[in-house]
């Protein structure tokens, strides 16, 4: 493999790690559960109204998502 390539690898890896990440204190907590399960989504616009971002290929469930966009790799899910 070419020092080009490890090099492109390298970056797109990094750039999609710090597109993930998210700092323990930005994600909402369940309230009823002291283990802090933490939401994982992003903001994003769906049909004029703002939702959550998900990587998955559904809406989780317990959120009470009513209504989804797609987009390229995972839906925008709103309430």
């Amino acid at each position: 493999m070419s020092y080009e390539r490890l090099l492109c690898l390298v970056l797109v890896a990094s750039f999609i790690a710090a597109s993930v990440a998210q700092h323990p204190g930005d994600a909402p907590r369940m309230e009823d559960d002291s283990s802090a399960i933490q939401r994982r989504g992003l903001p994003c616009g769906c049909r004029g109204k703002s939702g959550i971002y998900w990587f998955s290929g559904k809406c989780p469930g317990g959120y009470g998502y009513t209504t989804y966009c797609s987009y390229v790799i995972g839906l925008c899910c709103v309430k």
